[in-house]
């Protein structure tokens, strides 16, 4: 069925109902990966900094090649 803002926004909304869920998937999606990239981020500093704090504590429980890593 036929939406008053169709004719209007020919070449920006898209016409079929599975193209207008399509485009609200990929907007929803882009929408999440903006507001969680930050966490993401975040978290992948926190797991390397505290690699190297525990690091620093127990070298022997990781391996060899990373050894000189921590003196770098």
């Amino acid at each position: 069925m036929m939406r008053q803002y169709d004719n209007a926004l020919f070449l920006v909304v898209p016409q079929s109902e599975v193209s207008r869920g399509l485009a609200t998937m990929r907007l929803n999606f882009f929408l999440s990966f903006l507001f969680l990239f930050p966490f993401s981020l975040a978290l992948f500093f926190f797991l390397f900094i505290f690699f190297f704090y525990f690091y620093s504590f127990y070298p022997s429980i990781f391996p060899l090649p990373f050894k000189n890593l921590f003196f770098l």
